[in-house]
């Protein structure tokens, strides 16, 4: 087992003493006596001084705050748990891979194995999940990292060109891990809560932190535990790769470049998702799946996901404000999340009832957090419209579409809120004052009922109930994609 204890507080060591005649009491670490017991007294110090520098953080940095200090402790100490583990791994050979400075003795191949068996320690140490590590060849940025949609994996790039060394290139891998773990939850997600701009400010500067850690970490591991000073081995020529060096360069940065502009996510598939959040006294289960599935094809085949409050046996939404609040808080932090890993990902917005209202809320959010121009296309089922709740058009892209349906026959939409505890005056059906917004009147599906005499059954399109409650339903969706394609 390689892990080690990080209880710098409590180090137990076996000691020899000498008492002497003068009554001097001389205590010998007989750990001194073996190569192997003088490196454990090596680590314990540098343990002992990661702990001072972790704790320095907390008063020094603005990313690491009070309530991070016993997480940053710990993770701090796990970083050098990565790089003695890096550097005992296969007798040290792998950092010598990445050391390779002049690209003389080991293949590009050979060198994409080492990040991978790098980051896979990060992994296993950490807690996270990291598909690959590369080498690429941009000349753009040291690193890149991107992560699913779910937040469950990620990949990491290493630029060829920008990391030369073993140094250079630990100090990009504690970067960009930082940011998976980040993204993934292991670790307080810097860009919450905040603006974009302090966000993303944030975020770098907790990655950075972590890759300085990360350097000196492989500089002590190397030379403690590998004899060999990281510093002291310099390029002496220029970088000259092979034909089949450059030509997996290219297909790994070719990789890369196709993630950028397909999905943006370590599996390959484009992710983009819809946010829908169903509508008051609605839970998760009472959306179809047949009308997740004609929604998601009506933006060929994107992802739905629903957000709900989860709560009150799976009721998602009460009928008043502080709760349409708290759930539009929890929907733009997950948005602002989504957006920072995958920026080039679309934005789509759904709600039913009350659920548009909420989204309406999130587009006033995200525009008082600075990010604007970044929705793509909104959705609004039947939401009573009421002069409190209003889509702030500043966070939509140019070419973004905003669709309100609803039914003439449909007594809910208008009647709904006067039964909550803070709003008493009816609910419009149209949004009015906005050329954004397509109001669209549309006929809710009928509903099949039997005939009490005949025993005939047919299609009941005038009943002021299912008005409200199947607008979200599969016809509907088909007359919207008419109306989309027509405004193509």
């Amino acid at each position: 087992d390689e892990r080690l204890n990080r209880d710098v507080n409590s180090i137990n060591k076996e000691l020899y003493k000498v008492n002497q005649n003068k009554g001097v009491d001389l205590s010998v670490d007989v750990r001194m006596l073996t190569e192997d017991g003088r490196n454990q007294i090596k680590e314990d110090l540098e343990r002992v001084k990661r702990l001072g520098q972790s704790v320095s953080d907390v008063a020094r940095k603005e990313s690491i705050i009070i309530t991070d200090t016993f997480n940053h402790i710990e993770d701090v100490q796990k970083d050098l748990d990565v790089q003695k583990a890096f550097n005992l791994k296969d007798g040290g050979n792998l950092v010598s891979i990445l050391d390779d400075k002049n690209r003389e003795k080991y293949t590009v191949n050979q060198r994409d194995e080492a990040l991978n068996e790098y980051a896979q320690i990060y992994a296993n140490i950490y807690g996270v999940t990291i598909e690959s590590a590369k080498a690429v060849a941009t000349k753009k940025n040291a690193g890149a990292t991107y992560t699913n949609n779910d937040n469950t994996s990620s990949r990491i790039s290493i630029d060829d060109n920008l990391n030369n060394g073993a140094l250079a290139v630990s100090n990009t891998m504690g970067h960009e891990v930082a940011h998976v773990r980040q993204s993934q939850g292991q670790t307080r997600d810097r860009t919450q809560g905040v603006n974009k701009d302090t966000g993303k400010r944030l975020s770098e500067e907790y990655a950075d932190t972590m890759g300085d850690y990360s350097s000196n970490g492989m500089q002590f591991s190397s030379s403690s535990y590998n004899n060999v000073n990281l510093n002291s081995n310099k390029a002496t020529i220029s970088i000259v790769r092979t034909n089949e060096d450059n030509l997996r360069l290219e297909n790994n940065t070719a990789a890369l470049v196709n993630d950028i502009k397909e999905s943006n996510s370590s599996n390959g598939n484009i992710d983009n998702k819809i946010y829908h959040v169903p509508g008051t006294f609605a839970s998760k289960k009472d959306v179809s799946t047949e009308f997740k599935n004609e929604l998601s094809s009506l933006y060929k085949g994107e992802e739905m996901q629903i957000i709900a409050n989860e709560k009150n046996n799976d009721i998602d939404l009460e009928n008043n404000d502080a709760d349409r609040q708290k759930l539009a808080a929890k929907i733009t932090d997950q948005i602002i999340k989504d957006y920072i890993s995958n920026p080039n990902e679309p934005i789509r917005l759904s709600g039913h009832s009350n659920g548009g209202n909420v989204n309406k809320i999130v587009t006033q959010i995200l525009v008082e957090r600075g990010y604007e121009n970044i929705v793509d296309s909104i959705i609004y089922f039947a939401t009573p419209v009421k002069e409190q709740y209003k889509t702030n058009n500043k966070v939509l892209k140019n070419s973004a579409q905003v669709i309100n349906v609803f039914d003439k026959d449909d007594i809910v939409q208008p009647y709904l809120s006067r039964f909550s505890s803070d709003e008493m005056s009816l609910s419009g059906q149209t949004i009015e004052n906005n050329n954004r917004v397509i109001n669209i009147q549309f006929e809710s599906p009928g509903v099949e009922v039997t005939d009490t005499t005949t025993g005939r059954k047919f299609l009941d399109y005038n009943n002021p109930i299912q008005d409200y409650t199947n607008i979200d339903g599969k016809e509907v969706i088909n007359q919207i994609k008419k109306v989309i394609t027509k405004n193509e």
